[in-house]
């Protein structure tokens, strides 16, 4: 719920204002809004008494109050009616920014792929080194047979026994430059004849033409992609950061980090907690937000809120949510005086209502524009291309360039 205007004659927008209205049309009655001195749920004081809402509802100025989200002390002190939402809590900051992710080149493919296009590699080079290995036995037979037939100061002969003789370790690497050279598109020079090698020359072309078109094809669209590096997505990694977090005073999550051990993640989050030495002021917790100084951990709605009035303010998504959310199946409901009336009236409404999903469609209704900002981050606008920089091909040239220096040696 939105306040506006004067306090004394508030102006009120949000999900709690419809669904006030379908109360009051129910079951005929009219209604006044009246604002705590402090804007809080309502906190119990070591005396006794109570703060905020709660406490309006404890000394009889008011009916019954907004939405509270439901803990042990409330229910204790208040009657409290069947749930409207089921809330959790979760933290938001600073979206950031798209970067050009170097290791793009080789995402194209899976790990497994690209185990087994080393596997084919591997494969295509052994294959090249036993044919050639047999093709010049073969050729180093018939050599003998003819030399027993001519003279033994043939020049032509000697160079042919001599051609037999390539080491071993020259072979090899001869057949693992022709295979990842064949692969990357790059020219090397024909040396072994025969039908066998051209047999397979021919298949490993067209294997790798396959490969080759598939990863082209993949890596145009990949590159454009940007690397996103989140600064936490989860609660053990936003307290193993020095980010500070904005709360409400007396909250749930206050109150929860203050009595949990120092090992659990909640403890660990307590040295990190702002805002929660005096009365909540939402505004300076939205500029921090929007700025980059601190982080917001509230219930998830707050958050959906927030990113709804700034995009449909600025008309763009300048934070994000963390994946993994917190302290879940929180309800949210209206609180009454002990003995009162009231529940037993709206408790039947609320229930059918729930059920049928109007809550939900009305609380939808007012963070509509939420939804583009909810996408996961990596994600980005396509009616603005992303200009392609250097980063984008550092790995595809250090790939080309070692194959490069390799053909050098070679040809060399």
């Amino acid at each position: 719920m939105t306040i506006y205007g004067d306090p004394e004659n508030p102006r009120l927008t949000g999900t709690l204002i419809d669904i006030l209205e379908i109360f009051a049309e129910r079951l005929g009655f009219c209604y006044k809004f009246m604002l705590p001195s402090e804007a809080t749920g309502g906190l119990r004081l070591p005396n006794g008494t109570w703060t905020g809402a709660v406490h309006s509802i404890l000394d009889g100025s008011a009916n019954f109050t907004g939405l509270v989200l439901v803990n042990a002390d409330r229910v204790k002190y208040l009657d409290i009616s069947e749930y409207l939402f089921i809330d959790e809590h979760s933290a938001a900051y600073m979206r950031p920014t798209l970067d050009s992710d170097i290791e793009g080149f080789y995402k194209p493919y899976t790990y497994t792929v690209w185990i087994l296009v080393m596997f084919s590699i591997a494969t295509m080079a052994t294959a090249y080194l036993l044919i050639g290995k047999f093709y010049n036995k073969f050729l180093q037979s018939s050599h003998l047979n003819q030399s027993s037939n001519t003279s033994e100061d043939d020049p032509g002969n000697a160079e042919s026994v001599n051609e037999t003789k390539k080491s071993f370790f020259s072979s090899v690497y001869d057949a693992g430059l022709w295979s990842l050279a064949t692969i990357l598109c790059q020219p090397m020079p024909w040396e072994k004849p025969g039908e066998s090698m051209r047999l397979l020359s021919c298949m490993w072309l067209l294997i790798s033409f396959v490969i080759g078109s598939v990863y082209r094809s993949n890596l145009m669209a990949m590159l454009i992609l940007p690397k996103v590096t989140l600064p936490f997505d989860n609660l053990a990694e936003l307290t193993e950061t020095n980010i500070p977090v904005w709360t409400m005073t007396h909250s749930i999550l206050h109150i929860a980090a203050l009595n949990m051990p120092n090992t659990t993640s909640l403890g660990k989050l307590r040295k990190q907690l702002v805002g929660v030495d005096g009365p909540p002021d939402v505004s300076v917790a939205v500029r921090g937000l929007l700025s980059g100084e601190l982080a917001v951990a509230v219930p998830l709605s707050g958050i959906h809120q927030t990113i709804h009035s700034t995009f449909s303010a600025t008309g763009k998504c300048t934070s994000y949510i963390m994946s993994e959310n917190f302290l879940k199946t929180t309800m949210a409901s209206l609180a009454f005086p002990k003995g009162t009336h009231w529940k037993k009236k709206l408790d039947p409404i609320i229930v059918r209502l729930r059920e049928a999903g109007i809550f939900s469609y009305i609380y939808k209704k007012f963070v509509f524009n939420a939804t583009e900002c909810l996408k996961p981050v990596g994600s980005f606008d396509l009616s603005r291309p992303k200009a392609l920089d250097l980063k984008n091909f550092y790995g595809v040239f250090m790939l080309y360039g070692g194959e490069d220096e390799c053909q050098k040696g070679h040809y060399t």
